[in-house]
């Protein structure tokens, strides 16, 4: 357990916590668990308040006062939750900011602070970098293990541990019932978030802590059979070797996209399954032929248009969901589209085509709307994922999963591998910045510039440099290993301005033949 002195001070600020719990539960209507929950916190507040009023009798009898009127409201759940969010916490807060000032410096690089409503929380003195909140860092470790948390998971690793709060919290959430991995450079850290933090607050059984200097056993858990998740404490990359930074920020990138629109997603999922939409394997692959271009959202995508004009009928031409109304505004009318993203801003990349004359790929999690708007074909592509929903549909496919990491030109590179192409022509697969754009004119959410601090200057089709950024090689490399692993199937780079992408062919588009 903490420390004997920080007992008290945690009994309390975790008291806070429950606060926000209830008032969230309370809103949301009620059942017998929370308010049994609600009668041992307020019984608890009590207690603090006797207390507060001994140190400062008018703000500690405001707060045992409004304890006692909120009985008033018992069973009236949404008033019980306005009352406590209004009322009593703030009195709460009040009291806890007025205690437990402690500030230490280990000498060996750490800080120990006070944060404003009690827990500790740790800073690193070599870069100035906090691991939690300033404010509450039991509250900042309830959103982290909120967004992570998948009960389909078997286990989670974490790399580093702070004090403890996420590993707790996630152990809160599961009700015990994941395994939680956390993997440190030193024990002195463990060691801190035993005696300062939370980590003994977890029993044995749900824990295991591996201390070791490299990186690598993390990276050994993560390669586990599906179904493990994992959080990375982003100050603790600056720990990481040299050689392992860009595959930890990768990592990163990974998991936010993993979980920043999990619930939007899943909502996506079920309501695909229950449109018309048909499974991938319902389509008729038999006439396409192994040939196929594939025309994805970069700049040189605008120096193609007469390419594809040319090619229209000869080649089965498959547009990422950017660039499919340039297309059509052009003349040119792609033989299938491919569309991935969730969210509702993907529908204006069909506007004013709904007639459904060109049939339509969409990932299993892609935005709802699309599978029930659009009026021609449209069958739902099984992709390769972490959810338990990606794995269910894989399953009811009878195993077949389309790789598709990072981008849906990913997804149409799969969706030709899948059709049985033996040529894939990519135009506009640039991740780059030709002309300082990221994609073609006329593109529909096509992506932005990013922050231009960011940028680096990679090697250009035809030698010359070309700015890119992290994120954008990391979806080049990703097309560069299912390049590798397909060796049978040859791979032309049509670009004219972007990176160059191993394993491809760069032939102008006049040679296409």
């Amino acid at each position: 357990m903490a420390e004997n002195f920080l007992k008290e001070i945690y009994r309390e600020a975790v008291l806070r916590t429950e606060l926000k719990f209830l008032i969230e539960q309370f809103a949301g209507g009620s059942d017998g668990k929370e308010r049994d929950n609600f009668q041992q916190v307020i019984k608890e507040l009590e207690t603090v308040s006797v207390k507060y009023a001994a140190m400062n009798p008018k703000d500690g009898g405001e707060l045992l006062n409004a304890l006692r009127k909120i009985q008033e409201y018992d069973g009236k759940y949404l008033e019980m939750a306005d009352y406590l969010e209004s009322d009593i916490l703030p009195l709460y807060e009040n009291y806890l900011r007025q205690l437990h000032k402690i500030r230490v410096e280990d000498g060996q690089g750490y800080c120990l602070e006070s944060s404003l409503y009690g827990f500790l929380t740790i800073r690193d003195t070599k870069n100035g970098r906090y691991f939690h909140s300033r404010n509450d860092p039991m509250w900042e470790a309830a959103q982290i293990a909120r967004r992570i948390y998948d009960p389909s998971m078997k286990s989670y690793s974490l790399l580093g541990c702070g004090l403890g709060y996420v590993a707790y919290q996630l152990y809160c959430f599961s009700d015990g019932s994941v395994p939680i991995n956390i993997f440190e450079y030193d024990d002195k850290t463990v060691q801190y978030a035993k005696k300062y933090g939370v980590l003994e607050w977890i029993p044995e059984e749900c824990l295991s802590i591996t201390v070791d200097r490299d990186v690598l056993p993390f990276l050994y858990s993560l390669e586990k059979e599906e179904g493990h998740g994992y959080y990375i404490f982003e100050p603790e990359i600056n720990q990481v070797p040299e050689d392992a930074v860009e595959i930890m920020r990768t990592l990163v990138i990974n998991s936010n996209s993993l979980t920043a629109f999990k619930e939007v997603k899943r909502r996506n999922f079920y309501r695909n399954l229950q449109s018309d939409a048909k499974p991938l394997s319902c389509f008729r692959k038999e006439k396409l032929g192994n040939r196929f271009i594939i025309v994805a959202g970069g700049p040189s995508v605008d120096t193609g248009v007469d390419f594809l004009r040319r090619q229209k009928g000869h080649i089965p031409i498959i547009s990422v969901g950017t660039t499919f109304s340039k297309l059509v505004s052009a003349g040119i009318e792609p033989d299938m589209a491919a569309i991935l993203e969730s969210r509702p801003t993907v529908m204006r990349q069909l506007e004013g085509m709904t007639h459904g004359k060109v049939p339509l790929f969409l990932g299993i999690m892609a935005y709802w709307k699309l599978a029930v708007g659009y009026k021609g074909e449209k069958y739902l592509v099984p992709t390769d994922g972490d959810t338990w929903e990606e794995r269910y549909f894989i399953e009811k496919c009878g195993g077949l999963a389309l790789s598709c990491p990072g981008t849906v030109t990913m997804m149409a590179v799969s969706l030709a591998l899948y059709f049985g192409a033996k040529e894939i022509y990519l135009l506009g697969a640039d991740f780059a910045f030709p002309q300082e754009r990221y994609y073609a004119k006329g593109a529909v959410g096509g992506g932005t510039t990013g922050n231009r601090e960011d940028w680096f200057l990679v090697e250009r089709v035809g030698g010359d440099m070309v700015y890119t950024d992290k994120s954008l090689t990391m979806f080049r490399n990703n097309l560069e290993e299912i390049i590798e692993d397909t060796p049978e199937v040859q791979f032309y780079n049509l670009s004219d301005s972007g990176a160059r992408i191993a394993g491809t062919i760069e032939i102008p588009m006049n040679e296409v033949r």
